[in-house]
Parts: C-alpha cells; sequence; structure tokens
C-alpha cells in the first residue's frame, strides 16, 4: 500500500465484516483505508497472501486501524479500471469501491490511475482527503 502519513482511527470491536489489509472499507460513517493490526498465530502456519490469507484478512471482529486521512493504494479493479485521474470515489455498503454514486458514501478523489505517469498497471491512488471537494 503507497503511504502519505495520515489520521488513523482506531477499532477495538472490528470492522463489522471481513475485509483486506490496505482495501477500502466503511465503518458506520467512517471511511477509509483498513489496516492490520494482529499478527496470525504461530499455529496458522504460512499461507501466500492472498484474498483468504491469515496475513492480509482482517476478521469481521478482529481490532485494527483505518487510515481515515491521507493518500493509498488499491487494485484499480470494477469501475475504477476505467475512470480518469480526478474522479470521485465512493464506497459501497459491500465495501467495494466504485466511482457511482448512487446510495454510496463519499470515499475520496482519484489521483493516479493505472498507468498513468509510470504508475504500476492495476493500482491507484485514492485521496482522501480531497473527498470535500464533491
Amino acid at each position: 500500500m503507497y503511504d502519505r502519513p495520515g489520521k488513523i482511527v482506531y477499532l477495538p470491536a472490528g470492522p463489522g465484516v471481513a475485509v483486506q489489509h490496505g482495501a477500502g472499507c466503511k465503518v458506520g460513517s467512517i471511511v477509509g483505508f483498513a489496516i492490520k493490526q494482529k499478527t496470525p498465530p504461530w499455529s496458522a502456519g504460512y499461507v501466500a497472501p492472498g484474498p483468504t490469507s491469515p496475513q492480509t484478512t482482517i476478521a469481521a471482529t478482529e481490532p485494527c486501524a483505518l487510515k481515515v486521512k491521507g493518500v493509498g493504494q488499491v487494485a484499480a479493479g470494477g469501475t475504477l479500471a476505467a475512470a480518469a485521474r480526478f474522479t470521485p470515489v465512493y464506497i459501497d455498503a459491500t465495501n467495494v469501491l466504485t466511482t457511482v454514486s448512487t446510495s454510496n458514501t463519499k470515499f475520496g478523489l482519484l489521483t493516479e490511475i493505472a498507468g498513468d505517469r509510470g504508475w504500476p498497471t492495476g493500482f491507484c491512488r485514492i485521496d482522501l482527503d480531497l473527498k470535500s471537494l464533491f
């Protein structure tokens, strides 16, 4: 995850649904990038990082943190893959980032898109601080 320092909010009771480290997450009215805090137990063994890996998955009730200000890097999937720079980004009820505003919550502004200015294909940057512009 690309990191520009930002404000962190700690969630002692967890995000409410399982999410991936670094992914967008909405808890109540708070939105941000989920940050895993808990180390998996040694007994879990090593599993290559991925969607089911205990190293990268934050369980629904696992304490974690949300980065609520700053810039983060996420996979450019769904509607983000075809979006232009400076497109508003929203988050839906299932923690999917989208450019569709209907029935969704403001998340941030797309500041770097996949393949733009040498940015890696398949990733984009979202600035959480700029959501007040739209």
